[in-house]
């Protein structure tokens, strides 16, 4: 079992994760995750949580790389979606 949770920790790690057949860039499922609790104030546990999983033990500073990521393809394209409360977590707040 402990292998297993290895494989996992690395598959998270290298940005990919499987889900069934398909695998998905944590990108897109963090941003999926947001967009399903749109207007809510998630918490640093809760993303970490529900996009990388309960067994993710990884770099301390994963959820602000990647939340920069999203932020650099959604920027440009609008105003922002993703805000950030600090010491809280992170709202994808629709534009108006």
């Amino acid at each position: 079992m402990l292998r297993v949770q290895r494989l996992r920790a690395r598959r998270l790690a290298a940005g990919r994760a499987r889900l069934g057949r398909r695998t998905l860039s944590l990108r897109a499922r963090l941003l999926a995750y947001l967009m399903r609790n749109q207007g809510l104030m998630l918490t640093r546990k809760q993303l970490l949580d529900n996009v990388w999983g309960w067994e993710y033990a990884g770099q301390s500073q994963v959820l602000e790389t990647y939340v920069s990521y999203l932020r650099r393809k959604l920027d440009p394209l609008g105003p922002p979606l993703i805000h950030t409360q600090r010491g809280v977590g992170y709202s994808l707040r629709p534009p108006g």
